[in-house]
C-alpha cells in the first residue's frame, strides 16, 4: 500500500492497527467490523490481491484455451470468473477476467501474483499476450452487505442506475472516476467491486467517508474480512484453494464450460466427473469448544478423515466455525456418531457440519 494512501487510512481511523506484513488489520472495531455484513455495508480495501493488465490481439484466444470457462463471447466492459487449473486438474486460482475496450484486467488472490504470472507465461508461446502486474498503481475494493444496493444507489446515483451483473460501468465523480461492477464478492453473496487509478485514492476514500454514516458503513480489516468469508463459505488462496484441490471438491463447477472445448486440466476434471473419483469436499464445521488451528486433522472414530483449513470465531453466530474438507466416505449415522480434532493438549474438540453458507443475507 502506498505510503500516501495509507496516511490518509490514519487521518480518518485513529485506531487503526495493521499486521507485520503491512495491511489493516482492524480500523475501528473489530466486532462491528465483523457485523458490518450482516447489518449495513462493508467497505474492504482488496488493492493487495492479484492484478495484472493483460494487452494483445490474441488475449481472448488464449485466456479461452487455458482457463475453464467461455470467454470468447465476452464483451467489452463485461466480466466473468474462471479457474485457472494445472494439468493435473488442480487449483491454481479462480480469478476475474474484465474486458474493457483495448485492454482486460484479471484479479487473483493475494499474494497469488507470482504463481499466476509464471503459471500464464509457461502457455504463452507465439501468442500474442502481455502480462503487466499492476497491483501497486489499482486501487481495488469489495462492498457487500445487506444494505449494499442502497448505498451503492446514493455513492454512484443515476450514472450506475439498474446495475446488470457482471457489467462494468464507468463512473464520473466531481474530482475523481472509477470503474464499478456488480459481481459476487462472494460465492454466495453479490455486491459491488471498484476500481480506481491510485492518483484518484485520497478523493474515492473521501467519497466513501463523506457517505457513510446514512447506511452504517463500516471501512473493514483483514480480521474482518476474513471472519466474513468464513461465515459465507469462501474458498480462499492458500488454504482451500492450492495444488491438493480440484473444483470438484470447492464446488465451483459453475465456473467450467463443459462444452467449449479444451483447457488445461480438462481431462482430469471431467474423469472425476464421469468416474464418481472426488474424495473431498468442502464443509463448515461448529465447534462445541474451543477455537481449533487451521491444518488440524480431523477424525471419525479414530480415523483420520479429513483437515480443517479455516477458523474464526463468529460474533453473528456468536459460536467458533471453521471450513475444511471432509471425505465423502464419512457417513454420520447415529447421534452418537462425533466428528473430533485434537487440540494442543490432545484433548478432543467435538464438531457439527454446517451447510455452507453458514449465513445467508
Amino acid at each position: 500500500m502506498l505510503k500516501t494512501l495509507f496516511d490518509t487510512y490514519k487521518e480518518q481511523f485513529l485506531q487503526l492497527s495493521t499486521l507485520p506484513n503491512g495491511l489493516i488489520e482492524t480500523y475501528t472495531d473489530l466486532r462491528e467490523e465483523a457485523l458490518a455484513f450482516h447489518n449495513s455495508v462493508f467497505v474492504y480495501d482488496a488493492s493487495h490481491f492479484s492484478i495484472f493488465k493483460v494487452t494483445g490481439k490474441d488475449v481472448l484466444d488464449f485466456f479461452n484455451r487455458i482457463s475453464t470457462n467461455e470467454l470468447l463471447s465476452l464483451e467489452e466492459f463485461t466480466l466473468k470468473s474462471t479457474l485457472l487449473l494445472s494439468e493435473k486438474g488442480r487449483m491454481l486460482d479462480k480469478i476475474k477476467f474484465l474486458r474493457f475496450k483495448d485492454y482486460f484486467y484479471i484479479i487473483g488472490s493475494p499474494s497469488n501474483e507470482e504463481k499466476i504470472y509464471r503459471w500464464i507465461e509457461r502457455f504463452v508461446i507465439m501468442d500474442d499476450v502481455k502480462l503487466e502486474n499492476i497491483k501497486d498503481r489499482i486501487l481495488y475494493f469489495k462492498l457487500g452487505g445487506s444494505k449494499v444496493e442502497s448505498f451503492t444507489a446514493l455513492l454512484f446515483n443515476d450514472q450506475i442506475k439498474n446495475a446488470e451483473s457482471e457489467k462494468i460501468y464507468k463512473y464520473f465523480g466531481s474530482t475523481f472516476s472509477c470503474y464499478v461492477f456488480k459481481t459476487n464478492v462472494f460465492e454466495h453473496s453479490s455486491g459491488y467491486e471498484i476500481i480506481c487509478e491510485i492518483e484518484n485514492a485520497s478523493e474515492l476514500l473521501k467519497y466513501f467517508y463523506t457517505n457513510s454514516d446514512m447506511f452504517e458503513t463500516k471501512f473493514i480489516g483483514e480480521n474482518a474480512f476474513n471472519i466474513t468469508r468464513i461465515e459465507q463459505g469462501e474458498p480462499i488462496s492458500p488454504n482451500e484453494l492450492n495444488d491438493s484441490i480440484n473444483p470438484h471438491e470447492v464446488n465451483f463447477l459453475h465456473h467450467i464450460n463443459f462444452t467449449k472445448g479444451c483447457y488445461i486440466g480438462q481431462e482430469v476434471v471431467a474423469r472425476l466427473e464421469t468416474y464418481d473419483k472426488v474424495q473431498k469436499s468442502l464443509r463448515g464445521f461448529i465447534f462445541n469448544g474451543e477455537l481449533p488451528k487451521a491444518e488440524t486433522p480431523i477424525y471419525f472414530q479414530e480415523n483420520e478423515v479429513g483437515k480443517l483449513t479455516s477458523s474464526t470465531y463468529s460474533h453473528k453466530l456468536k459460536k467458533n466455525i471453521g471450513l475444511g474438507f471432509l471425505s465423502k466416505k464419512v457417513h454420520l449415522n447415529h447421534n452418537s456418531d462425533k466428528l473430533n480434532l485434537l487440540n494442543d493438549n490432545g484433548e478432543k474438540i467435538y464438531l457439527d457440519i454446517s451447510e455452507l453458507p453458514f449465513i445467508r443475507l
